[in-house]
């Protein structure tokens, strides 16, 4: 073998050792959370902010887009003091029947995203919701006291 083929496959060998840990580092670099994944869009139906000793900490909004018989969204995003910190944080969207959301929760279907993110938790979709209520309910930690909340039915008809 040559001078020059040994170069030659010593810079391809590094070459690919160079790509292989950078798509690694790259890969192992993406967080896996909701704050990644995408966001809540479409037409606001119902902003329901917590606000905790006066000062508003977090806000579930519900969107609506009228493709697929109807796509309900909702994100919980954190406001003033925790946006940007990491806490434990939760959105739910689930779907009422006959205009009664009692059992959205319990037992019912729902979409829920859960875990320790900085800015929001979501989105949570439902589709198919033409002729139902919905409802949005979160959770968030802050200052080691847990809060939850509800918008209540959202796009009753």
């Amino acid at each position: 073998m040559t001078l020059m083929h040994r170069r030659y496959r010593l810079a391809a060998v590094l070459f690919a050792a160079t790509m292989l840990i950078g798509v690694s580092g790259v890969v192992a670099a993406s967080p896996a959370s909701a704050e990644t994944a995408g966001t809540c869009s479409g037409s606001i139906t119902k902003r329901k902010p917590l606000v905790v000793g006066g000062t508003e900490i977090a806000e579930i909004i519900v969107y609506y887009k009228s493709g697929l018989g109807g796509n309900n969204t909702a994100c919980m995003y954190h406001r003033g003091p925790t946006y940007g910190v990491t806490t434990d944080s939760m959105v739910q969207l689930g779907e009422c029947y006959a205009n009664d959301c009692t059992y959205a929760f319990d037992g019912g279907q729902f979409m829920r995203d859960s875990g320790h993110y900085a800015k929001f938790a979501g989105p949570v979709r439902r589709t198919s919701t033409d002729g139902n209520c919905v409802v949005a309910e979160a959770r968030i930690t802050w200052r080691g006291q847990t809060h939850i909340w509800s918008t209540g039915r959202v796009g009753c008809p």
